[in-house]
């Protein structure tokens, strides 16, 4: 077998290594601002107690998927006071598919939140809050057309737009389906003076679409424009990688 574009290979599987190191904190960040957006969007019409209280069903929600998860592990590891946290883990990765079969409630619940509140924040917020838990159960396509959905109706000036946006993005990128990534994430990118605490993360998502698809001009215009934009950023660093690599190889 030739060796000559084994480089290349091993390049793109770190890139992807580093994707999925990464995907798990971006996600939670996308929570997190979620719930901060969630809430300070709805103080703007609504009494702080309704704001609380919209709030709190989606804390409940997590709560209960947290609650079956440790009881599941519990269950498995009773039997042996020393069991270690490495195989508490293996546990819990092989329980991954029943914990799923069990919580197609949640999901319904999470449905419901959605049709009830259509018109509202409340709308974005279960969009998120359910796209994430589909991907920790590996359900990518259906945590995109949850996004997806999302998208046709949430607002340019929203601050769920961006959220939304690239989280869609993310889930394209676990899916293989980089057009529509690449599609997602310049959505974000486009608007340079607009959503600047997600912009560094959006150019280095859209450049590694743009890797995939072997897009090498408009991959080195993402590259300059992050490199350009935001110098300092860790993102930055990364895609300073993937300019040497084009430059060893090229393109």
């Amino acid at each position: 077998m030739s060796t000559t574009n084994k480089p290349a290979f091993y390049f793109s599987r770190n890139l992807l290594s580093f994707f999925e190191l990464h995907f798990k904190k971006i996600i939670l960040v996308i929570v997190l601002l979620t719930s901060v957006f969630l809430i300070q969007e709805w103080r703007d019409n609504n009494t702080k107690k309704e704001a609380k209280k919209v709030s709190q069903i989606f804390y409940v929600i997590q709560k209960k998927i947290k609650n079956k998860e440790n009881q599941l592990i519990e269950k498995n590891t009773v039997k042996n006071a020393k069991f270690k946290k490495t195989k508490k883990k293996y546990v819990f990765k092989k329980t991954k598919k029943i914990l799923k079969n069990n919580f197609s409630s949640l999901v319904t619940e999470y449905k419901s939140l959605l049709q009830q509140n259509h018109k509202t924040t409340i709308f974005f917020g279960s969009s998120l809050n359910l796209a994430k838990f589909l991907s920790d159960y590996k359900d990518f396509a259906s945590s995109a057309e949850v996004l997806l959905q999302a998208s046709k109706k949430v607002k340019e000036n929203s601050l769920f737009y961006p959220l939304i946006f690239q989280a869609l993005g993310l889930s394209y990128l676990k899916l293989g389906q980089y057009s529509k990534a690449a599609k997602a994430f310049v959505t974000i990118t486009s608007k340079k003076k607009a959503f600047l605490f997600i912009q560094p993360s959006s150019l280095l998502n859209l450049s590694l679409s743009y890797f995939q698809l072997k897009k090498w001009k408009l991959l080195k215009e993402s590259i300059s424009t992050l490199e350009a934009n935001y110098p300092q950023s860790s993102e930055a660093s990364t895609a300073q990688a993937i300019k040497r690599y084009l430059i060893l190889k090229n393109k």
